[in-house]
């Protein structure tokens, strides 16, 4: 499980680039799996350090966009 949060004009994360970060991601671990929670993690990473697809995220207005966004993500970056 992952959730996403925005921070519109940006948070003071102490990050080594000294930005402020505006999309953090939290995940929840499901102890006898272990293997479910480094694959999504790893999604993610791969993910976000697409900037298409991070600036997609930051501009989206609706639930169901960001949804929708994470999907087709997670199929374009996913091992087939």
């Amino acid at each position: 499980c992952a959730a996403i949060f925005f921070a519109r004009g940006g948070l003071d994360w102490q990050s080594l680039d000294d930005q402020n970060v505006d999309l953090l991601v939290a995940f929840a671990k499901v102890p006898d799996r272990p293997g479910e929670f480094l694959d999504m993690v790893g999604l993610w990473w791969r993910a976000l350090r697409n900037d298409q697809f991070a600036n997609q995220l930051r501009q989206a207005k609706t639930r169901e966009e960001v949804i929708a966004m994470i999907e087709g993500e997670a199929h374009d970056i996913s091992p087939h």
